[in-house]
């Protein structure tokens, strides 16, 4: 995280005017855009050993048309610069958003934003390491003696990329759940109360992610932990 975002003033700001606010927020998404950009130079760099490394479970892949190694090339960079630049991103959102804030909120969101990172690359690895493959071999086990896999470049990275954010973005759950219950939005014991109905939705949304039974159980434990964890970190 830079330098500026850990030395912003804790302290609420005088408010801004609002063409102030124009000139803020240009600044901010004109910063978030360079270092995106350099983020997915980056990627594209390395977007051939990135995507040999994605493309493991599938054991080798092919592409149908002259343009599609290219164009996956670059959606790879898109992917692996985002996720690099992420932090980042975030500390220029959390800049924007800082003169209206209070002191205890402004900690806790610099908290948060290392922690939120942190929680979307387990649930990205999770993803990767567990719930593709298991996807895969459920998937391929429709073949037949006629009837052979052969999985297209493009189409495979899109699910693996998908399966990948959607864990990353399902392990944000306790932050949210932190976040509102801390802004006096949420509490503790109306969660608890719908613990039935939460626990049930944890095993619905996995599949919505993922075909594999397998994958959907492990996706929906982890689920019910975050969401108890959740509760040991919230008021009441």
């Amino acid at each position: 995280m830079s330098a500026e975002v850990l030395e912003a003033p804790l302290q609420k700001d005088a408010p801004m005017p609002f063409l102030s606010h124009l000139d803020e927020l240009r600044k901010r998404v004109t910063t978030s855009v360079a270092i995106l950009s350099v983020g997915i130079a980056i990627g594209f760099y390395f977007s051939g050993p990135i995507l040999s490394f994605l493309a493991r479970p599938a054991g080798y892949l092919v592409f149908m048309g002259p343009t599609e190694a290219f164009f996956t090339r670059l959606e790879v960079a898109t992917f692996a610069g985002l996720i690099l630049t992420l932090p980042f991103i975030l500390g220029q959102a959390y800049l924007f958003a800082a003169p209206a804030l209070s002191a205890p909120w402004k900690r806790r969101i610099l908290t948060m934003i290392p922690i939120s990172y942190l929680f979307f690359l387990i649930g990205s690895a999770l993803a990767f390491f567990v719930a593709v493959p298991a996807a895969l071999k459920f998937l391929l086990s429709y073949r037949t003696a006629r009837i052979k896999p052969l999985i297209g470049l493009a189409h495979y990275l899109s699910f693996v990329v998908h399966l990948m954010l959607g864990c990353g973005l399902l392990f944000q759950f306790p932050l949210i759940l932190y976040a509102l219950n801390h802004a006096g939005i949420l509490k503790k014991s109306v969660l608890r109360g719908y613990w039935r109905q939460i626990y049930l939705a944890c095993f619905i949304l996995p599949v919505l992610v993922t075909p594999d039974p397998v994958s959907q159980i492990a996706l929906a434990a982890f689920s019910i932990l975050l969401f108890e964890g959740s509760l040991l970190l919230m008021r009441s």
